[in-house]
């Protein structure tokens, strides 16, 4: 049976791995990170730890670190990569598939992000390129402050993000209904503790969450 929580992959499997291959395990381990950073520095409700969590994990969050990076780059670096990312979107014009030329160039990564009118994760010159595009159409070269993108535009409609975006709407509605009602039984009773039945108790495993002031 394999150890998918201690993993070893040779060289060549690990450059198999799809550039969104490599970003869905990305997402999970920075989740994972900002979930254990939530909880030691204490928060109050599990509805507030949700709503953190995917405030600082959510594509526009990441986007806007990633943003802060890019100055670390020097001017001969930048222009070695647009360069290279020019040769790049020359060969997807020919061939219709800006990731497949991308994913041809080692250490090249192409991400495939969906936006909508309520929020976006791309930078907005970049956005402001990919609304003019219809299907399967090329942006020319796309300048911002610290570096550059190529972009097409794959489909106009992302049917999977739609309906993930619905069903995330509906469980953050269900889990904001169940912390209301949590709230109303606890003003509506009054709840004591029992020393003695509290000390027959016996915990297996037991979870400290430290509070701050703010957050008690």
């Amino acid at each position: 049976m394999t150890d998918y929580f201690n993993v070893r992959l040779p060289d060549d499997e690990i450059r198999a791995i799809s550039s969104i291959g490599l970003a869905h395990l990305g997402d999970g381990v920075y989740e994972l990170l900002v979930r254990a950073w939530l909880c030691a520095h204490g928060g109050a409700t599990g509805r507030g730890m949700h709503r953190s969590a995917v405030r600082l994990v959510c594509a526009e969050s990441q986007a806007e670190k990633a943003e802060r990076i890019k100055p670390l780059l020097t001017e001969e670096e930048k222009a070695a990569k647009k360069a290279e990312l020019q040769e790049i979107l020359d060969a997807a014009k020919e061939s219709g598939d800006l990731k497949a030329a991308a994913d041809d160039k080692e250490g090249i990564m192409s991400t495939t992000a969906t936006y909508g009118a309520d929020g976006s994760s791309l930078a907005e010159a970049v956005r402001t390129a990919a609304d003019t595009l219809k299907d399967g159409e090329f942006a020319e070269l796309v300048e911002v402050e610290n570096g550059y993108y190529a972009v097409q535009m794959v489909s106009a409609f992302d049917s999977e993000a739609t309906e993930n975006r619905k069903v995330n709407i509906v469980q953050e509605r269900r889990d904001e209904l169940y912390q209301e009602k949590c709230e109303e039984l606890k003003a509506a009773h009054t709840f004591t503790t029992v020393d003695a039945v509290m000390a027959k108790l016996t915990f297996d495993q037991t979870f400290v969450v430290k509070m701050d002031q703010q957050g008690s």
